[in-house]
């Protein structure tokens, strides 16, 4: 076969609105039911494949690591799909690297299988319309069907893989909105969705969500295209615990909140009663994701001030500390954001033997606002750490000027990225 053997794609992460979660077919990761989700412009996977006929088995780079075991074996069924399709035999080089954390409920899985897909089709010459791209990328991880569209997408359901994949119910720039992810925890978490999916059944509560489903797409779907926050406050913190609720009631059960996952839903809470439109959701995982709309970012401090979350956890000694500065070049080659945005939260000792509490290993990540730059900013969340990002944005550099783009953005103490409609380098 001729034609192209290597491409690399960029493809965001998503936050999900109304969640997905267990499958009517595990194999072909077909949802019990139907899910909304807002892009994110400021978390992405950038993924390489080179198709290349020396290699006797397919290899992953993940984060500058080397792979095996169950991530490249996921890996391998979804390059097992494009050789199939395309009559490809070559094994493959996946280079693969996220600017935020791997595994902790910030839809990971759901950036890495769009940009998989994306650059290993580009790769084996199989063009794809964006319905084909989001079948492809859903049966690598089913919440990455959502993050091929840009803008609102909605995932409709369907019951076979020919009527399961992705929609985009309203561009990028319909509804200005914002995403600050609380890091509780940037560790990775001992059961992965695709173990949680196969749980869900197991809980008495699942049918009644999966029921339900249809009337919070409804409310949702109007929230969003009505531009009306308080209709999508309500829905997507209901559809959040629901999904929640059914986890913790699973056999076994899981239990991805942290302490501090539950002092944040109390903060949000007192932040909208008193008139600050904020909302949050939770994925698998303890990291908090508080929407509201870009401007109101710039308002979070004095109501975390205003806060009895705040003072509560002033009262047991919470305090932000800044940890040593790392070099420019270490801070490239690890993450691509600048080290001066670090922060770690540590608790102190108040006198006791009790050193840094562990559970709360948390440090500030600031990811592009609107996909092109994020200014330090402490915020309401700061006491857990905080990370910016935003709805799914077509805004990028020339491909020329990337890397002047980034060491100027760096230089200059904040990053700026380029991100796209699941773009193709």
């Amino acid at each position: 076969m001729s034609g192209i053997f290597s491409a690399t794609a960029v493809a965001c992460a998503n936050i999900a609105l109304v969640k997905y979660w267990g499958n009517r077919d595990d194999a072909l990761r077909i949802p019990a039911n139907g899910s909304i989700s807002m892009n994110l412009g400021g978390l992405f996977t950038r993924t390489s494949v080179s198709f290349q006929p020396s290699l006797p088995f397919d290899e992953l780079i993940l984060n500058g690591r080397e792979t095996t075991g169950k991530g490249l074996q996921r890996v391998t069924e979804m390059l097992d799909l494009v050789r199939a399709q395309t009559g490809l035999v070559h094994r493959a080089e996946v280079v693969s690297e996220n600017n935020f954390p791997s595994s902790a409920g910030i839809a990971s899985s759901a950036a890495a299988f769009a940009a998989l897909a994306l650059a290993a089709s580009h790769a084996a010459g199989w063009t794809l319309s964006e319905e084909g791209l989001s079948r492809l990328a859903r049966r690598g991880s089913g919440s990455a069907c959502r993050s091929i569209p840009g803008g609102f997408v909605e995932w409709r359901a369907g019951t076979r893989d020919e009527d399961s994949f992705a929609v985009s119910i309203a561009p990028p720039e319909h509804w200005d909105l914002a995403d600050c992810i609380a890091i509780v925890h940037a560790g990775r978490k001992k059961t992965g969705s695709t173990e949680g999916h196969a749980l869900a059944p197991t809980s008495p509560l699942q049918a009644a969500r999966v029921d339900d489903a249809p009337r919070r797409l409804d409310l949702c779907r109007r929230a969003v295209l009505g531009r009306d926050f308080d209709a999508l406050a309500s829905v997507i913190e209901l559809d959040s615990d629901m999904m929640h609720a059914v986890m913790q009631t699973s056999t076994p059960p899981l239990l991805y909140w942290q302490a501090a996952t539950v002092e944040i839903f109390r903060a949000v809470r007192e932040w909208r009663a008193s008139g600050l439109p904020v909302a949050y959701t939770v994925d698998a995982g303890p990291n908090v994701h508080v929407i509201c709309p870009r401007e109101v970012r710039a308002e979070t401090s004095p109501a975390w001030a205003k806060s009895s979350s705040r003072k509560s956890a002033a009262r047991r000694g919470w305090q932000i500390k800044r940890p040593p500065e790392r070099s420019r070049e270490r801070a490239l080659e690890t993450c691509p954001r600048p080290a001066s945005f670090k922060r770690a939260a540590q608790r102190r000792t108040n006198g006791s033997k009790r050193g840094r509490d562990e559970n709360h290993p948390v440090s500030v990540r600031c990811h592009p606002v609107g996909g092109l730059r994020a200014d330090p900013h402490p915020g309401p969340l700061a006491r857990w750490g905080v990370a910016y990002a935003s709805r799914h944005v077509d805004a990028s550099p020339a491909d020329g000027d990337r890397d002047r783009h980034a060491d100027a953005a760096v230089d200059a103490g904040r990053f700026e990225v380029n991100v796209g409609r699941g773009q193709v380098e």
